[in-house]
């Protein structure tokens, strides 16, 4: 199993990641277990656990469903502080135009979106 590193040193037989390494190499993965079913029946392992989190930050809410773009602007500063490559995108990520952002369009942009692909990868470099 991969593990993702702050630093220091990772327990013998552990591949370690930065946190746009651990992304992109369990991307696949973690599409592959949404598409499977819905989250709380795979029970979100993974990155996909991480997404969740993140989502759930966002949104100021636990188990949050969906999140209005009034909610991304006034969180706009926070999220751009820890996450610039999300910060603007929600109208990208708001797929269906309607001015919120739901747990699937997130979940679909993270794992799909290719522009947000080439900048975790440029990120690692």
């Amino acid at each position: 199993r991969r593990s993702s590193s702050q630093g220091g040193k990772a327990a013998p037989g552990k591949v370690t990641f930065s946190k746009h390494g651990y992304f992109l190499a369990s991307r696949q993965e973690a599409l592959d277990d949404f598409e499977r079913g819905p989250p709380e029946i795979i029970g979100e392992a993974g990155l996909l656990r991480e997404l969740r989190l993140l989502f759930n930050w966002m949104a100021e809410e636990q188990g949050a469903t969906r999140m209005p773009l009034r909610k991304f602007k006034q969180r706009l500063p926070e999220i751009h502080k820890k996450f610039p490559h999300l910060s603007t995108c929600f109208l990208r990520m708001d797929s269906n135009a309607d001015c919120w952002l739901d747990w699937k369009e997130f979940v679909t942009f993270c794992l799909n979106d290719e522009k947000l692909r080439v900048k975790m990868r440029r990120a690692m470099t």
